[in-house]
């Protein structure tokens, strides 16, 4: 398998075992939207809506750090928030000619909220963990991004109730299967790699997984009883299982089980 054949990563089949999964939400405080009462928003209009009103009394609703992510996260959803299962497809999938139309309306957009306070001028100065600690201090509202967070929100979040809403005004959501664990054909310990993947997939792995706040994609969810496994994990399944709902497309990490 090549690395590259048109700009396209790899040129044959790949395989591979993903033992968790992730996707993307939106994590907001509940103490701050209840403080302007704010309910949680059900189209795009009425999380402007939202968000103006945090604006209105001077605060910034988005922790948003464009440095690396979030920033992508944001675009990619209110791309899919003017983007169908077709468009989508021949975006994601190569399959058709891409309508960038979606994308053009998503950038204006971006740039309409931070025009209106809803996004800090600095934004694409501030990295992803800036980000997420400013939301953990409960510096800002809102932070769009995925559950990979989930975990330590739940171990650092002490001064505020949070919680999750999918992105709203659309039922493509961003996700994926973890990183995909791999046995390369010269590995020279193969029984091994292959022992080791099992055990990740085992029940006892797969529930640890859930309860500390990780997304496993074979977890039993009768077994998760922490709250924010049973936050994520259940939302993740109807992801997974939605026929248009989730977007859960494998990415390979740069690492393998040898």
């Amino acid at each position: 398998m090549g690395l590259y054949q048109d700009g396209v990563m790899g040129s044959g089949q790949r395989y591979g075992l993903t033992n968790y999964g992730e996707y993307v939400s939106v994590w907001y405080n509940k103490d701050l939207f209840a403080q302007q009462n704010i309910q949680v928003p059900s189209s795009v209009q009425e999380l402007e809506q939202a968000m103006d009103k945090f604006a209105g009394v001077g605060i910034t609703p988005l922790a948003l750090g464009s440095q690396d992510y979030p920033g992508t996260h944001l675009l990619y959803e209110l791309a899919l928030a003017n983007m169908d299962k077709d468009s989508w497809s021949a975006y994601q999938q190569f399959e058709g000619d891409v309508d960038w139309t979606a994308w053009e309306k998503a950038a204006q957009t971006v740039q309409d909220w931070t025009a209106r306070g809803y996004i800090s001028k600095d934004s694409t100065g501030i990295a992803a963990q800036d980000a997420g600690n400013a939301f953990v201090a409960g510096q800002y509202p809102i932070f769009v991004s995925g559950t990979w967070w989930a975990g330590s929100f739940a171990d650092e979040i002490k001064d505020f109730e949070f919680d999750q809403f999918l992105f709203p005004g659309t039922d493509l959501h961003p996700g994926s299967g973890g990183n995909l664990w791999v046995v390369p054909e010269k590995a020279k310990n193969k029984e091994l790699a292959y022992d080791f993947m099992e055990i990740t997939m085992s029940p006892e792995i797969q529930n640890l997984l859930g309860n500390e706040g990780a997304v496993p994609v074979a977890a039993d969810e009768a077994a998760i009883t922490s709250p924010i496994g049973k936050l994520t994990t259940p939302r993740f399944n109807e992801l997974l299982n939605s026929k248009d709902g989730g977007l859960l497309v494998p990415r390979l990490a740069g690492r393998g089980t040898q």
